[in-house]
C-alpha cells in the first residue's frame, strides 16, 4: 500500500491512501491568506480500473464549493473528465466511485481553514475489470479465461456470428485481438490470434486445457465475440478460404456411433469447391443405399438445406 502523506506525490501499487493530515503544517508555512494546491496522481496496473473511496470526509466550503474542495478526474490529468460528480466538498462522505482506465488525477485545494480544518483520508485500490460473454467492453481492458475438460478429452471453441473486433491486432499503443493457447496457462503455445469482423473457423486443442485472453485498448471497442467451448469429437466452423477436412483419428479407423458436421462460411460472392480425395466406408448391401451405412452428406446453406451429394464405399 502507498501513502500520500505529503501536499502532492505520484501513488502507484495496486492500493493506498491520502490523507489530511499535511494540511494545517502546509498552510502554517504558506500563511492563512494563500491557497493550497495539492494534486496527486495514482496509477495501477495497465488494462486495470480503480476504485475511490473515503473513510471519512469533512471539506467545510462556502456554498459553491470553491474555497475548499476535492477535485477528481477520471484519468491521468486535470483535463481528464470528472469521476463521478467530480468536485467534492462538505460534511457528506462520496459514494465509492470505480475508474474507466488504469490512472485517476486528484486535486485538493484549501484556500481558507476559517469555516473548519478539512479532515478526509481517501482510499484507492485496483481493480481487474470483470468480462466474459457477449458485451460492449470498456476501454483498456484484459480479460483472461482458463478452462479445462476431463483427462484425455480435447476442446473445440466455436465462435457466433457477431463477431466485432477492431483491424489493429499485433502489438500496438491501440490493439485489440482475442488470443486462444494450448494450455492451461499464458505461456502455452498459442493456437490463433483473431481481429477484425470475420468470424473465425473453430479451434481445436490438444489437450484439456486452454487459456484465451481478451485485449482492447482502443478508444472505441467493438461489440466483441461469444464463443462455445466443448469437449471435442469432431465438426466445427472453416471460414479459411483453403481447408483439409478430415474424419476423427484419419487415415486409422474412425470410432463407433459418432457424428460429426462442418460448417463452410466464406464471404458474400464467394463460391465453395469440395474436392473428395479418400473416402473408405462401409459400402452399403445390395440394392440399399448410402443410409443405410456410414456415410459422408453434403448439403447447401445448413443442415436442413439442399441434398448436394451423399457418398459411402470407397473411392481415392
Amino acid at each position: 500500500m502507498t501513502h500520500g502523506q505529503g501536499c502532492g506525490s505520484h501513488l502507484f501499487g495496486p492500493s493506498g491512501t491520502i490523507k489530511s493530515d499535511y494540511i494545517v503544517t502546509e498552510m502554517g508555512e504558506l500563511g492563512r491568506r494563500q491557497t493550497l494546491t495539492c494534486e496527486y496522481l495514482i496509477t495501477v496496473k495497465p488494462r486495470r480500473t480503480i476504485q475511490i473511496s473515503f473513510d471519512r470526509f469533512n471539506v467545510p466550503s462556502d456554498a459553491s464549493c470553491s474555497t475548499n474542495y476535492i477535485v477528481i478526474n477520471n484519468g491521468g490529468t486535470s483535463g481528464s473528465p470528472y469521476l463521478g460528480i467530480g468536485k467534492f466538498c462538505g460534511s457528506n462522505k462520496p459514494q465509492a466511485m470505480e475508474s474507466s482506465s488504469y490512472e485517476v488525477y486528484v486535486k485538493v485545494v484549501v484556500s481558507t481553514v476559517a469555516t473548519g480544518i478539512p479532515d478526509f483520508e481517501l482510499h484507492y485500490r485496483e481493480l481487474s475489470v470483470g468480462c466474459g460473454g457477449h458485451f460492449p467492453p470498456t476501454h483498456d481492458v484484459a480479460c483472461d479465461w482458463i478452462i479445462t475438460s476431463p483427462a484425455a478429452t480435447r476442446m473445440r471453441i466455436d465462435f457466433d456470428e457477431a463477431f466485432h473486433f477492431s483491424a489493429k491486432c499485433e502489438e500496438d499503443e491501440e490493439i485489440e485481438f482475442l488470443q486462444i493457447s494450448d494450455g492451461g496457462t499464458e505461456m502455452a503455445p498459442p493456437l490463433r490470434r483473431f481481429c477484425r469482423n470475420d468470424p473465425p473457423s473453430s479451434v481445436m486443442t490438444t489437450g484439456n486445457a486452454l487459456f484465451a485472453r481478451y485485449v482492447t485498448s482502443v478508444p472505441n471497442p467493438s461489440a466483441g465475440f461469444k464463443a462455445r467451448v466443448r469437449i471435442a469429437a469432431c465438426g466445427g466452423m472453416i471460414s479459411s478460404f483453403h481447408e483439409i477436412i478430415k474424419s476423427p483419428n484419419y487415415p486409422n479407423n474412425y470410432g463407433n456411433s459418432q457424428t460429426c458436421e462442418w460448417y463452410l462460411k466464406m464471404p458474400l460472392h464467394y463460391h465453395i469447391v469440395l474436392t473428395l480425395t479418400d473416402l473408405n466406408t462401409p459400402a452399403p448391401r445390395r440394392n440399399q443405399n448410402c443410409s443405410n451405412t456410414d456415410y459422408l452428406e453434403i448439403r447447401n446453406s445448413n443442415e436442413n438445406g439442399e441434398i448436394l451429394g451423399v457418398y459411402c464405399g470407397t473411392f481415392n
